[in-house]
């Protein structure tokens, strides 16, 4: 059959949809398996329901009526959620909600309480075993192994067990600025999940009421027992104050030293307003005598504060600029100059006369400024002693006065605090409020059938496809004439379909004539076109047929092409060079000697080698009954490029049947002395590198493979391939079987 040109647009996806398509049932299978499978495990598979309860946090205060003496509580932050929603995590809570539910008798989260199988009674029995095997020897030994259990921890260890699975199903989250915490709870019954979910809120929030009324009474017990100490005491003081006020005949407003205190008062503000002169002149003396210190430059800085000494200094700077100005005009020497030095320097004497004056003074004022103050305080002394015969008495009375409102003070705050915390214990509230209870869910969270089954329906799907593809990928042989044209770079100028039932002999070759409008038989003559085709374009007379391996139907096609040539009325001559394996003359029932054999060993002439095909007048040269003897040496005589010359005489058509490539070089040899190459390869069966490696044997050794044939192809499968036979072939109907 012609082979057709094929546009390529977006090929590979085509050819995979088309591949997909013809393997639906597989892929159907795959995925009806997979789905069936999945359903079985999911009915093994214990149904788990999630049941969910809100609680939010309140951001209302808690107090109806505010007493002035507390500050509201401020709204929750981020933080407070995350410390609240931890809380609800927390193992104590989980310990309380299985106490109250009696979850440590639930098989669900009490393990030791389920029924075991039998393998895990029998694992059981062969640890006890060894575990006291173990004990005995090493009691043997004199070693003491492990140490005895404390009576009860085993059931504290079971209870441990069954607070962490119920710690382990329980959720808590919360979302993005929200102040509603979500409670999930996971159980095999959907109303445990339920039950379970509101104990946990439910306890939570009781827990807030318990805490803060334990806190209030904690407070109130420690302030009732402050003002109990506090009344006492006060009453034993008021008592010990009369007592002390009647031993010493002291009026409740008799108070003496009144007048004490007063000149105390007096004397205090004197001696402070004397105190302060002292320290000013003295600031001022030791301030003048640090100036002195620093020289005569520092010591007229006092004409700040003195007259006289502005004046001189007024006068110095004068007679300083007179020198200044007369010390450009004239020498040192000179007169004027020399009196106003004079001048300069009895003002400076004057000046530091005037700063020993103002020392002088100031150090009396120290002087006077100290003998006040210790006037002033010896007489504080005076007064201060004699008072305190007297203030003795009346100071222990204040201070017991002081003690007593002092804690009189302390009791009314007591008192105010306590009516406070007692308003709060009626209307105190928790600091979160249960918003929803959860209810029996009615679907289970785990596993959820639809999603199971679709994941599972997908996947499968995706492994199906994914294994037709990969199949396809790792398939050996040649399936199509794109995958020759991609991989050997040769045109496929036949596909030969296969055919079965037909007997070993004749076979095929009779098919050809008993059956031309066959498909088969128009899969030769398309072969034949395409031989023809070559011989009348570049004169290839000679045609050598080849395989990679044996049994791929390279003699059936050589047979069958020759014949339908002759028979078509081309002169041709079939000759049989496959000496090690000749079954030619056997296939169209001609005797086998004389063949090519004899021809090249000299023992017989040409004209005794080729006989005649009675059916199509095809002219046949066998290879002989003994060509299997060292057929190489028969190849390489020097009669057998004569021989090939010689059988074009006559002829349009040489077809050559040659051995396999890849079993013995006999085809490289005969290649050389033909004028093209077709090359059989077996469909979906054949090695793409065998073949590979046959046709670049064959071009290495000057062999041109004009094209290749694709034999024995399953028409029904290779519809699947989107090859042009898939159009050729898909109304094969059209033929005669």
């Amino acid at each position: 059959m012609r082979v057709v040109a094929s546009e390529r647009v977006d090929a590979s996806s085509g050819q995979n949809l088309s591949l997909l398509w013809q393997r639906k049932w597989f892929i159907a299978a795959v995925v009806l398996g997979a789905t069936i499978f999945s359903g079985v495990l999911l009915s093994l598979v214990t149904p788990v329901y999630t049941a969910e309860a809100l609680v939010a946090l309140n951001t209302r205060p808690g107090q109806i009526v505010q007493t002035g003496l507390s500050t509201p509580p401020s709204p929750p932050t981020a933080a407070t959620v995350q410390t609240e929603m931890d809380i609800l995590r927390s193992r104590e809570l989980a310990a309380q909600v299985v106490d109250e539910l009696g979850l440590r008798e639930d098989p669900e989260f009490n393990v030791s309480l389920r029924e075991q199988g039998w393998l895990s009674r029998q694992g059981e029995r062969v640890g006890v075993w060894i575990l006291g095997a173990w004990e005995s020897a090493a009691a043997q030994l004199g070693f003491q192994w492990g140490t005895p259990a404390e009576p009860g921890a085993r059931g504290d260890r079971e209870l441990g067990r069954t607070i962490e699975r119920v710690m382990d199903r329980l959720d808590v989250g919360t979302d993005a600025e929200s102040l509603v915490i979500r409670v999930k709870f996971a159980a095999e019954s959907p109303r445990k999940a339920a039950n379970v979910a509101n104990a946990f809120a439910d306890i939570y929030v009781r827990n807030q009421i318990r805490n803060k009324f334990e806190e209030v009474e904690r407070a109130t017990g420690w302030i009732v027992q402050q003002i109990a100490a506090l009344r006492g005491e006060l009453a034993e003081d008021a008592d010990t104050l009369a007592a002390f006020r009647e031993k010493n005949q002291l009026a409740p407003n008799n108070d003496p030293s009144l007048l004490a205190a007063q000149e105390l008062v007096a004397l205090t503000a004197q001696i402070s307003m004397v105190e302060k002169e002292r320290v000013d002149a003295e600031s001022a003396l030791a301030e003048t005598r640090r100036l002195l210190a620093r020289g005569a430059g520092g010591a007229m800085d006092l004409i700040g504060t003195s007259p006289v000494l502005q004046v001189l200094r007024a006068k110095e700077a004068d007679v300083r600029a007179q020198i200044a100005d007369l010390s450009t005009r004239y020498k040192e020497a000179h007169p004027r100059l020399a009196a106003l030095r004079e001048q300069l320097t009895a003002l400076q004497a004057e000046m530091d006369a005037e700063v020993a004056q103002g020392v002088q003074a100031l150090t009396a004022r120290v002087a006077q400024a100290r003998s006040r103050e210790q006037a002033l305080r010896a007489r504080m002394r005076e007064v201060t002693q004699a008072a305190s015969a007297t203030n003795r008495t009346f100071t222990e009375v204040r201070l017991r006065e002081r003690d007593i409102e002092a804690k009189n003070a302390l009791l009314s705050s007591f008192l105010a605090r306590y009516n406070e915390i007692a308003n709060r214990m009626e209307i105190e509230k928790p600091d979160a409020r249960i918003a929803s209870l959860a209810v029996p869910p009615v679907e289970p969270s785990h596993p959820k059938p639809l999603l199971f089954l679709g994941i599972a329906f997908t996947g499968s799907l995706g492994l199906g496809m994914s294994l037709v593809l990969l199949l396809e990928r790792f398939r050996a042989g040649f399936l199509n004439t794109r995958q020759v044209k991609e991989e050997l770079g040769l045109p496929t100028v036949g596909i030969v379909p296969v055919m079965r039932g037909l007997p070993r002999q004749g076979g095929l070759a009779d098919h050809v004539l008993q059956k031309p409008r066959s498909v088969y038989s128009e899969a030769i003559r398309s072969a034949q076109l395409s031989v023809l085709n070559a011989a009348v374009q570049s004169g290839s007379r000679r045609i050598l047929v080849t395989s990679s391996v044996p049994g791929e139907g390279k003699t059936a096609f050589a047979i069958s092409l020759a014949r339908s040539l002759a028979n078509n009325g081309y002169r041709t001559l079939l000759v049989d060079f496959d000496f090690r394996r000749p079954s030619v003359a056997r296939r169209l029932g001609l005797p086998p000697e004389p063949g090519l054999a004899d021809f090249l060993r000299q023992e017989a002439p040409i004209e005794d080698v080729i006989r005649v095909d009675e059916a199509t007048g095809l002219n046949v040269a066998p290879a002989g009954a003994r060509a299997n003897q060292d057929p190489l040496r028969l190849l390489n005589s020097h009669l057998m490029s004569s021989s090939l010359n010689a059988f074009m005489e006559g002829y349009e058509v040489v077809i050559v049947d040659s051995p396999p490539t890849m079993v013995a070089s006999d085809s490289a040899l005969l290649a050389r002395g033909c004028d093209a190459a077709l090359y059989v390869v077996e469909w979906d069966k054949t090695p793409r590198h065998a073949v590979l490696a046959g046709v670049e044997y064959l071009q290495s050794m000057g062999g041109k493979v004009a094209g290749v044939i694709l034999s024995k192809v399953n028409f029904n499968k290779q519809k699947q391939h989107t090859d042009y036979v898939d159009f050729c072939f898909r109304y094969e109907d059209y033929y005669t079987k």
